[in-house]
């Protein structure tokens, strides 16, 4: 039941929500040459920019003022066999979310070239956390998401 009304609730919130990706993929795509994952929720594309994806945040491995934390070698390893073989990848901005992060990178929905949500599959299989102090469309989507797999016990939510 309580796996029903998650499905029930994402259906709601996808069909609800400001922005379509749906209606965003592939025309809106800005197509990137994936150059190397940095860790479970930061990328590296063509002329060294660095991309954060948006609404999602992964254990630190690679932060300055922070130790390595649990479950960040695995969340960067499964981000990067979601990648692999992916060439390019689809940048999508968000019309509610800014356009870079108080470190300068891109914020941005990345996909794969047959359309799967990177984003979205981090939080499904638990490799990341919902990250929802900043305002973006998929929010509640996102949050759900991030819901399930905590309840199914997914990942990082498998360790505690």
């Amino acid at each position: 039941m309580k796996k029903a009304l998650c499905l029930i609730s994402l259906l709601f919130v996808a069909c609800t929500a400001d922005f379509s990706v749906s209606e965003a993929f592939p025309d809106q795509c800005r197509w990137m040459d994936l150059v190397r994952v940095v860790d479970g929720d930061t990328i590296v594309v063509t002329g060294n920019e660095r991309v954060r994806f948006i609404g999602i945040d992964s254990p630190e491995m690679k932060h300055p003022e922070k130790p390595v934390q649990h479950y960040s070698l695995e969340s960067a390893r499964e981000l990067k066999r979601l990648l692999a073989g992916a060439d390019k990848v689809c940048l999508l901005s968000d019309p509610q979310s800014d356009k870079k992060d108080k470190y300068n990178r891109t914020l941005a929905y990345v996909f794969r070239r047959e359309g799967l949500d990177v984003n979205a599959q981090m939080l499904k299989i638990g490799a990341a956390k919902a990250y929802l102090w900043f305002e973006f469309s998929r929010k509640e989507e996102f949050k759900a998401l991030a819901d399930q797999a905590r309840s199914d016990q997914q990942g990082l939510w498998s360790q505690r």
